[in-house]
């Protein structure tokens, strides 16, 4: 994929990838980090905790755009403004993803048979999950909440969002070049 852009007098193109590959390092770094620290501090399944967790996924997004569109002459079409919100939010969750399965498969393998207690125990309390239901969830929790089933969930869901978050963000951030 060659994604490159002219500067305003023309000349020299300007790449994605520098961007792309510093934003996804910084982003996989920095989810990963706050990933692991919900496990260990035993707040991983909280509500309220995703929405920060998202919060600083757009923020550092809006960063990589917008650090493209000021070396491009203060310019990003929509297509670039995609390209780089997908390439960084899809890399920083496979990077993300990555080091949060090692974390949990070699360091603190406990945390997610807490995480599968702490989901049911907030199911069992809901009135309207019977008994089979949450049995059956319970079976479903034990199978996802491994190591490889949260790799395979971030890689999966990372996909959707990293592609939803891309077209709302470079929705918002495009700026068109004059016609002359």
């Amino acid at each position: 994929m060659n994604v490159t852009a002219q500067t305003v007098t023309g000349a020299n193109p300007v790449s994605i990838w520098p961007i792309v590959g510093k934003y996804s390092l910084i982003l996989g770094a920095v989810y990963a980090i706050y990933s692991i620290l919900q496990f260990v501090t035993g707040l991983a399944g909280q509500s309220g905790l995703g929405l920060i967790g998202m919060v600083i996924f757009i923020i550092l997004l809006v960063f990589a755009m917008r650090r493209f569109r000021a070396a491009n002459g203060g310019y990003m079409t929509f297509g670039q403004g995609f390209s780089i919100g997908f390439l960084v939010s899809y890399a920083a969750t496979l990077i993300s993803s990555t080091l949060t399965s090692i974390y949990l498969a070699f360091v603190d393998g406990s945390a997610l048979e807490r995480l599968t207690q702490q989901t049911v125990g907030q199911l069992s309390a809901n009135p309207s999950i019977n008994s089979e239901t949450l049995e059956m969830l319970t079976g479903l929790f034990e199978k996802i909440y491994t190591p490889i089933g949260l790799l395979m969930v971030g890689i999966c869901t990372g996909l959707f969002a990293s592609a939803f978050y891309a077209l709302i963000l470079s929705l918002f951030l495009k700026k068109a070049r004059p016609l002359e």
